[in-house]
């Protein structure tokens, strides 16, 4: 859905993505946030027997590997991930609403917030810190991070 926001904001297409996503963890059987059996939605399931229910994550996707082929499996799987971010789209208008931000300004506050993880990973890296931590605030004009033990970064 993050990738599905990002495309309506930027304009960019998140078909790359969702095939990266596919190769280098769907394939694998990686899914965080639910099963894989779950996660591939009706038309991929009617490609497994009813016992892949009971299946672990790296079963069903072995089982869909061999079945369609990697490149027809990250296809379907594209499919999907664009059905699921589109979906989303009325949940991430109600959250918009639920905090009070101007849907109109998404834009605007997802590159400053942006440009505030590029200072964040800046400093990180040269301060050669392998931990961290703080406090982000994002408001109506600005996005800051404040450093527990560090500086104070605002853009």
């Amino acid at each position: 859905m993050a990738l599905e926001q990002l495309a309506r904001r930027t304009g960019s297409d998140p078909t790359p993505d969702y095939r990266q996503m596919a190769r280098e963890d769907l394939l694998t059987g990686q899914v965080v946030g639910e099963p894989l059996y779950r996660f591939i939605g009706a038309e991929l399931r009617h490609q497994l027997p009813t016992a892949a229910a009971d299946w672990d994550d790296r079963s069903v996707a072995n089982a869909l590997r061999e079945r369609l082929g990697d490149e027809a499996l990250i296809e379907h799987l594209v499919q999907r991930m664009t059905a699921l971010g589109r979906a989303g789209r009325p949940h991430a208008l109600l959250s918009w609403r639920v905090t009070g931000f101007s849907y109109a300004r998404r834009t605007e506050l997802g590159l400053r917030l942006q440009r505030l993880l590029e200072q964040m990973d800046a400093w990180v890296d040269a301060e050669g810190l392998t931990e961290t931590s703080g406090e982000i605030r994002i408001g109506q004009g600005s996005c800051a991070f404040a450093a527990e033990q560090g500086p104070r970064l605002e853009v």
